[in-house]
């Protein structure tokens, strides 16, 4: 697991990536998301298979998360495609 507990999140992102985390999601990075963050939105990514994202979907959907997109992402790093992970997004948190 690359992120075995969590270490001072962002406060708008708190709940949301203790909820993941405590359903065994292999959570990566998360960011609260706004000015001066490294996302533009509410963001956790997460490692898994090509069906992870359903059942992160359907995790965040039963604890009324407000989910805005699910996607796999490939990171240029050093000009090589690295990845794929999947990104959650949220509407506003509070």
């Amino acid at each position: 697991m690359r992120q075995k507990e969590v270490l001072r999140p962002d406060p708008g992102i708190r709940h949301a990536l203790r909820t993941l985390m405590a359903a065994g999601v292999e959570t990566i990075e998360s960011c609260q998301g706004g000015n001066g963050h490294a996302y533009a939105e509410a963001t956790i990514k997460f490692a898994g298979n090509p069906w992870e994202g359903a059942r992160v979907f359907a995790i965040a959907m039963e604890a009324d998360l407000p989910v805005c997109d699910i996607r796999r992402v490939w990171n240029v790093i050093d000009g090589e495609m690295v990845g794929p992970d999947w990104e959650i997004t949220f509407d506003r948190l509070d």
